[in-house]
């Protein structure tokens, strides 16, 4: 049997902290911390102000605060998140507004906690080479290098 979505409608604002099971489709606002095995789907007249953690994110509205999936974070062009993305798979359209770290795990589980400083400048489409030296990345060829990486869009 399928799992079944709560939907969070429009002109609703819930503060606090949201746990489940299922997933959720928000149309309003969340201000708080979100832990859901389920997936999130954030519409895009929607914003969350709060710490996520789900099986999947679906960024269509505004997200500040820091996002984990164990499975995809996709932003769409239209939406903005501002703070850090951790997750196996991560996708940006052209046009999203992001600021804030990316970083992918590459395994079927994403870091259950993530950076919790801020970029300075927009985040690139892949991670910042550098943040940390963790064991499963691929070593670099003895003429390549580890740099930090700043993008910013014109």
């Amino acid at each position: 049997m399928a799992k079944s979505a709560t939907t969070i409608a429009s002109g609703t604002i819930i503060r606090g902290r949201i746990q489940g099971d299922e997933s959720i489709d928000l149309m309003g606002r969340i201000e708080g911390h979100v832990e859901i095995s389920g997936s999130l789907t954030i519409d895009s007249n929607a914003r969350a102000d709060a710490e996520i953690q789900a099986a999947s994110v679906f960024i269509n509205g505004i997200v500040v605060g820091n996002v984990n999936a164990e499975g995809t974070i996709h932003i769409t062009s239209k939406a903005m998140a501002a703070g850090d993305l951790t997750a196996a798979k991560i996708i940006i359209d052209d046009g999203a507004r992001v600021r804030g770290f990316v970083k992918m795990t590459g395994g079927t589980k994403a870091a259950q906690k993530p950076h919790t400083t801020r970029a300075t400048a927009p985040a690139a489409t892949v991670p910042p080479a550098a943040q940390d030296a963790d064991e499963d990345e691929p070593e670099l060829p003895g003429s390549a290098s580890k740099r930090r990486v700043s993008v910013k869009k014109r």
